[in-house]
């Protein structure tokens, strides 16, 4: 049996030992390659300014191959003999710290001494930032925090009345009487008394479809604040849901008579990035795409019809209807549709 197990150790000896030769001879050989091809490597080395950084420290003989590679060689394993220093005495601090921390007045010690050693540290920084940061850089900061405290007290719908401005409902209906185009995300928001948050869509207010009658649309979604942590964002982000990501949840009439909106140019950087996702799901890009050729389509027959109806009512009733076709970018979108062929 002892005869076994010494053959065991044996195979097993020769095994590692054949491993760490075997990574020992491909470092020899990337050596000698490198040192083959030294010509072709140096400009590389000179390109991300390695060769000028070795000279500015004095590292560099010209002339003297061996003896720049003797003077690497010494600081590199300087560098080594420092690492390994500093790990023993991190190693022996922490074995102190676990020692001294493993009971409750110990952690207070512990935090005492971090403290007192920590101030000097402290108040060299504190002093540094006043005299060298900039009055106006200090006050945005402190801006920015008193933002981010405010912010994290706050509830999603305040946050919404914060950063973006109320809007009657003719100002809303005004707004969005315009015809969606790819790449227009600057939704309006809707918030119903029930604090439902509405993301309401650009429609021509008086165009029925064959999915969206007359009126405003939009995704209903599920807003909150999050913890960074959970999230893998800052700790101060609002998690936005569209509801229809869930089962038979999608676009949806917005219920207009209790809604209030509100409409910003320099939107939540945080709701203005779950609007700009949206605004790339299928459902809003064929949303787009129903809007824009049931409009042209039917203005474009309204048109047809006023022009040769021998019939004054129904002449009349066309020019009626079609006064309510005014997007307010209708001639921009049609030159664009005109470009891709999709309308004349």
């Amino acid at each position: 049996m002892n005869t076994l197990l010494s053959a065991a150790n044996a195979a097993l000896q020769y095994n590692r030992g054949k491993q760490t030769g075997l990574a020992g001879l491909v470092f020899i050989g990337i050596v000698l390659l490198a040192a083959y091809q030294w010509d072709h490597i140096v400009p590389i080395f000179e390109a991300i300014g390695l060769i000028s950084f070795l000279d500015q420290w004095g590292l560099i003989y010209e002339g003297e191959s061996y003896m720049t590679g003797f003077s690497i060689f010494m600081v590199v394993f300087r560098i080594c003999i420092l690492f390994v220093v500093l790990g023993f005495i991190l190693l022996v601090l922490g074995i102190i710290v676990s020692m001294v921390g493993s009971s409750d007045i110990g952690i207070l010690i512990l935090g005492l001494l971090i403290s007192i050693i920590a101030l000097p540290f402290y108040l060299v920084w504190i002093l540094f930032e006043t005299i060298f940061t900039p009055k106006e850089v200090r006050e945005e900061r402190k801006r920015e925090r008193m933002r981010k405290y405010k912010e994290a007290n706050s509830t999603p719908i305040d946050i919404i009345k914060e950063n973006y401005n109320e809007i009657t409902e003719d100002e809303a209906i005004r707004y969005l009487n315009r015809i969606p185009t790819k790449g227009d995300h600057l939704f309006l928001l809707g918030v119903t008394e029930e604090n439902e948050v509405f993301f309401v869509f650009p429609k021509p207010y008086y165009l029925n479809t064959e999915n969206f009658s007359a009126g405003l649309w939009g995704i209903k979604s599920i807003m909150k604040l999050c913890n960074g942590s959970e999230f893998g964002i800052g700790p101060f982000q609002i998690d936005i849901k569209p509801e229809e990501i869930y089962p038979g949840k999608g676009i949806q009439p917005v219920p207009i008579d209790r809604i209030t909106f509100y409409h910003s140019d320099n939107s939540h950087k945080d709701i203005k990035a779950k609007s700009q996702q949206f605004s790339y799901r299928d459902e809003y890009r064929n949303y787009i795409d129903e809007i824009q050729s049931t409009y042209f389509q039917k203005k474009d027959n309204l048109e047809k019809t006023i022009s040769i109806t021998p019939n004054k009512e129904r002449f009349n009733e066309a020019v009626h209807e079609i006064a309510n076709f005014n997007a307010s970018n209708e001639e921009i979108v049609r030159m664009m549709l005109q470009s891709e062929g999709r309308v004349q």
